[in-house]
C-alpha cells in the first residue's frame, strides 16, 4: 500500500478513508495480531483477495460484490453439497458447491 493525500478541501474523502480503516480493524487486526510488517501485508492481501472482495456483500446494487461469484444452476436443499475452504487459517470460511 501507498499513502496518498487526500484532496485539498474534500473532506468527504477522509470519511471513505476512516470506514476501510475501521473494517480492517474490526473484521481482521482484533483478530490476527501480525508479527510484523511482512506478516501484516501478507494478512492484508489473503483478506482483500480472497474474502472482502469476492465473498463478503457490499452495499452495491443488489448487494453483489466487486468482483461476481459463479453462476450455479438452482438445486434443492436436499440435492446441495457444500465444501468449506478456511480463509484467514479459519478466521473465515468460504462455501463453494460440490458437484
Amino acid at each position: 500500500m501507498k499513502s496518498k493525500r487526500t484532496s485539498f478541501y474534500s473532506p468527504w474523502q477522509n470519511g471513505i478513508a476512516e470506514r476501510v480503516n475501521g473494517i480492517i480493524r474490526q473484521e481482521l487486526t482484533n483478530h490476527i495480531i501480525p508479527i510484523n510488517e511482512d506478516h501484516l501485508y501478507r494478512v492484508l492481501k489473503e483478506y482483500v483477495n480472497s474474502y472482502y472482495n469476492t465473498h463478503r456483500t457490499h452495499q452495491g446494487i443488489d448487494c453483489k460484490t466487486p468482483i461476481p461469484l459463479p453462476k450455479y444452476k438452482p438445486t434443492r436443499i436436499t440435492e446441495s453439497k457444500l465444501k468449506s475452504k478456511p480463509i484467514l487459517n479459519g478466521l473465515y470460511h468460504t462455501y463453494d458447491k460440490v458437484a
